[in-house]
């Protein structure tokens, strides 16, 4: 009977491990992805929007074009872009992603240089 508890036990704790991994890896994470830019909100502060995009992809800050008191910032990924527009009190008015990411196999071969060209 003994066994059959350490086995049990053994097999609850390795479930509860990987299902904290599981909720750990779904976490959303910042960064410029089509995931957080459906998390931005029209009304969102430009400090909301950095936290959900992070600060450290934040590229352009420019008004050119733009109607007064109003500013453009983008945000930029290895292959995406994020530009919103934002009020002259820093709310976002507007926003738009890009995406050019390249097909699944060409991504692998970027990492894993010694695959085959397909």
């Amino acid at each position: 009977m003994s066994k059959r508890c350490s086995l049990l036990a053994a097999t609850c704790l390795a479930s509860l491990i990987g299902l904290l991994i599981l909720v750990v890896a779904l976490l959303p994470r910042p960064g410029v992805t089509a995931a957080n830019f459906d998390r931005l909100a029209a009304g969102m502060s430009l400090a909301e929007v950095d936290e959900v995009v992070g600060a450290q992809f934040k590229h352009d800050v420019f008004q050119a074009g733009l109607a007064v008191g109003q500013k453009r910032v983008s945000w930029h990924g290895e292959f995406s872009v994020i530009v919103s527009v934002f009020d002259e009190r820093d709310r976002l008015v507007e926003k738009d992603f890009a995406d050019d990411s390249p097909p699944f196999y060409a991504g692998l071969r970027r990492k894993f240089p010694w695959l085959p060209p397909f």
